[in-house]
């Protein structure tokens, strides 16, 4: 009886870890993850051990996996409606870091 109900237990952790990591981000969530994500990449593009790490922190900051990240980019590459409102909030956030780093004495 304690051999099943572990087996069990062993088993649902395994689907359950799988399905969580087929989980789609919400899409600010990924408008803000992406562009930081592409911050850290205009910031270390000669050097790759501090862009792994800055992207390890991004993701750490939103608490999501990579593979998050990922699966959810793979989940909408169709998604034409997705992108066309994806874009204009990116660039928007853009926009509005850009003009605070201009705003600074």
């Amino acid at each position: 009886m304690k051999n099943n109900l572990f087996s069990a237990i062993v088993i649902f952790v395994i689907l359950f870890s799988a399905c969580d990591s087929n989980k789609k981000l919400d899409q600010d969530t990924m408008v803000d993850l992406y562009v930081n994500v592409v911050i850290a990449e205009e910031a270390y593009p000669n050097n790759l051990d501090s862009l792994i790490a800055k992207r390890d922190s991004v993701f750490r900051k939103f608490g999501v996996t990579e593979e998050e990240y990922k699966n959810t980019l793979e989940s909408y590459k169709e998604d034409k409606e997705y992108w066309d409102e994806f874009f204009p909030k990116a660039l928007a956030i853009i926009d509005s870091l850009k003009k605070s780093v201009a705003n600074r004495p």
